[in-house]
């Protein structure tokens, strides 16, 4: 039987070689792209200018095998795990791994930055192009875990590869698709736009032009973009509804459940056609920098995030669509919304907040710790049930997490920390200033920490381990669990990466004892240090 320490260690090779592989990735995507064959001909290089897309395949294959999979990640994490404890010769795959890549961009750059006058792509210099490409992925592989199991895994789950394939590159090729359609859709969001706005101003006061897709209300005109147009919204709804679809397979009524797609789709547009009349009508009659500020940006995902809610709600409770019986005690007895509501009630005052928001400054910041705190005191019975006991590793973790926050702010070297908060703040008067400054302390340090600690390490990290999660002690938790959970707790932040080693010390504080509260004791006490250093050293961009 491995050892706690065993597998922390198997862990720690595992996120390493993760990080190693993500930043080799960036720093392809980042250096190069297919101007350069742009010069030459042939089909070769016609077939290579197609390699920009290879990242975005990767990603949708990915997501496709996590919907098709995931009933099964655990135990194929178990299985590398157990695998890997008895591992010794990782390094010497890992030794490898970086000369394949330096080779790979060493040839990417003679390959994709041809000099002029160029007309054809050497075919052996593609072999060899391919052949390091397979070499750096090759030895990563073979660094994680015995190229055996690799191999024993495809042999088993080959079926789930070859679904989770077809998903992602469908997903991917609907997407691709889908930006095509951009004009017809605008054409359709603009009559909508156009049609609503009459009902409000005199023909006078419109300006519209649909060849430029240009509207507005006197002084206030905006031009219907493409990513304006509706169509990301569409792939959001449409994917997410695969999703849930396929989560609650056991649960909906087929094929009834699949109307919620065309439902979703005509939903989501008609609300972009509302969004850009209400930003419309914001500019033109309240404040311009609000409607092309946080308004702009954060409408559309409050749109994306009441609508998915309303469907999923509708599914499971309309007998057309659900199997499950109703029943007047449902849900009574449900521990998930003590974690879930008051972040879900913080995520959504904030970006009411936010849309709210002028020049990127959150006057009404109050409201947010006001919401969350609410929902907080609303499951305070669930929350005297757990072990709040003190830890003197919880305050050492917090003061960590502290350290490599401000450090990893500071890197790379001579970047800007610009912030327009002290400007914004002295528009204010003393005393709003004040109150501002006090509820953007008690937000950080007390609402912030308990919300999203019982979100991700509270229910996420045990939720992925079992349905029953209130029943998971945090020790039992999965190092699949630990990760998951910390990524998805990085991606809530600018810095995701700073977020997800955060979240994964935060994870392993409520693993170390089995309780929530050593990760919130550490939550906490970054924040604080944090606002802390705001407040002292002016440090205002740790606060953008």
């Amino acid at each position: 039987m491995r050892s706690p320490s065993a597998d922390r260690l198997i862990f720690a090779r595992w996120l390493f070689l993760a990080l190693v592989l993500i930043g080799q990735l960036i720093g392809l995507t980042m250096r190069f792209d297919t101007a350069g064959l742009a010069r030459t001909g042939g089909i070769i290089a016609r077939w290579l200018s197609h390699a920009e897309y290879a990242p975005e395949i990767g990603l949708a294959f990915a997501a496709g095998l996590l919907v098709i999979g995931a009933q099964r990640f655990r135990q194929i994490a178990e299985l590398l795990m157990e695998e890997s404890a008895a591992y010794r010769r990782w390094w010497i795959f890992f030794a490898g791994q970086p000369l394949a890549f330096g080779g790979l961009y060493f040839v990417t750059a003679r390959l994709f930055e041809a000099p002029q006058g160029t007309t054809t792509v050497p075919v052996l210099l593609l072999a060899v192009w391919l052949a390091l490409i397979a070499a750096t992925l090759g030895l990563w592989f073979a660094a994680v875990a015995p190229i055996g199991i690799w191999l024993k895994l495809i042999r088993r789950e080959w079926p789930a590869l070859v679904a989770g394939a077809a998903v992602g590159v469908a997903a991917w090729g609907a997407g691709r698709l889908t930006q095509k359609l951009w004009r017809p859709l605008s054409d359709g969001t603009f009559y909508i736009v156009f049609r609503l706005l009459r009902l409000m101003f005199p023909a006078s006061e419109l300006v519209a032009d649909p060849e430029i897709q240009k509207l507005g209300v006197g002084q206030f005109v905006v031009i219907i973009a493409p990513d304006c147009s509706g169509y990301e919204g569409i792939g959001l709804i449409t994917v997410f509804l695969a999703a849930f679809l396929w989560i609650f397979r056991r649960s909906l009524r087929f094929p009834q459940a699949l109307l919620l797609w065309p439902v979703g789709i005509v939903a989501i547009w008609l609300a972009n056609a509302l969004r850009i009349t209400t930003l419309i009508v914001v500019g033109s009659r309240w404040s311009p920098e609000v409607a092309v500020g946080g308004f702009h940006s954060q409408a559309g995902w409050l749109a994306f995030i009441a609508l998915s809610l309303a469907l999923v709600i509708a599914a499971l409770r309309m007998p057309f669509f659900s199997r499950l019986e109703s029943s007047a005690h449902a849900g009574r007895d449900n521990p998930a919304p003590a974690y879930l509501v008051p972040f879900l009630v913080m995520i959504a005052t904030s970006m009411i907040t936010g849309a709210l928001q002028a020049g990127g400054f959150d006057r009404l910041y109050a409201f947010k710790v006001l919401a969350t705190g609410a929902a907080l005191c609303w499951y305070t019975r669930t929350y005297r049930r757990l072990d709040w006991s003190w830890s003197w590793w919880a305050v050492g973790a917090g003061l960590g997490v502290y350290v490599f926050w401000i450090a990893l702010g500071f890197y790379p070297p001579g970047q800007s920390h610009s912030s327009n908060l002290p400007e914004r703040l002295a528009e204010l008067s003393g005393g709003s200033a004040a109150m501002w400054l006090f509820f953007r302390v008690v937000g950080s340090s007390v609402t912030v920490p308990v919300a999203e600690e019982l979100a991700f390490r509270g229910y996420v990290m045990r939720r992925i381990g079992s349905a029953e999660f209130d029943q998971q002690p945090y020790q039992r938790c999965s190092w699949l669990a630990v990760a998951v959970s910390s990524a998805l707790f990085g991606f809530m932040h600018d810095r995701w990466l700073a977020g997800a080693l955060a979240g994964l010390v935060y994870a392993l504080a409520a693993r170390r004892r089995g309780k929530l509260a050593d990760a919130v004791i550490a939550h906490a006490l970054t924040n604080a240090l944090i606002a802390a250093t705001v407040l002292l050293g002016r440090q205002w961009w740790l606060w953008s």
